[in-house]
């Protein structure tokens, strides 16, 4: 069967869950998005009346409305950012498209100094790994309380360690080497 781009997997994935999501999942997904920048280039991607209105009230009480779509898949897409692509094409099944290949580079992520994966878009700046759920406060030392977490990173990779085989391991890309 003939691959699928990575951008035509994102959105064909997005289009899918758009359709099933509750009227709350719809608000969640509009407040996520309604700061967007002007300068991003999803903000591209909106009509002008909708850029207007983002930047000019306060996000609606109703996201039903289909002319908020648009804006829900910029959030619904970045669900998958960095993602790999046999991820990709492995939900693309389990949504009931045929299987295919995904082709296409995945977006460069950094390493989670708990889990190994690469899920970060930057280090120390208290973004939780998706993955494992370590919250990169930036301290790398093993053997000191992390606030955000609870916990040491020895303890978090203690845990990984005891429960990575329940987890979506092939979602990120493959852990780095000379990672414990």
């Amino acid at each position: 069967m003939k691959p699928l781009t990575r951008p035509a997997a994102i959105d064909r994935l997005s289009r899918h869950r758009l359709l099933a999501l509750s009227a709350q999942e719809r608000a969640d997904h509009l407040l996520n998005v309604w700061t967007l920048a002007p300068e991003a280039p999803e903000f591209a991607t909106l009509s002008a009346s909708l850029g207007e209105e983002m930047q000019t009230r306060e996000p609606p009480e109703n996201a039903e409305p289909a002319r908020y779509d648009a804006l829900i898949l910029v959030s619904l897409r970045a669900a998958y950012h960095g993602v790999s692509n046999p991820y990709l094409s492995r939900c693309l099944a389990e949504a009931g498209y045929p299987r295919q290949p995904v082709e296409g580079p995945v977006e460069t992520l950094l390493a989670c100094p708990c889990c190994g994966y690469l899920t970060l878009g930057a280090h120390g700046e208290y973004e939780i790994c998706g993955l494992c759920h370590w919250e990169d406060d930036g301290c790398q030392a093993l053997d000191v309380l992390s606030g955000p977490n609870h916990k040491t990173l020895a303890q978090a990779r203690e845990h990984f360690a005891q429960i990575q085989g329940s987890l979506p391991l092939d979602k990120w890309p493959p852990i780095i080497k000379d990672h414990p």
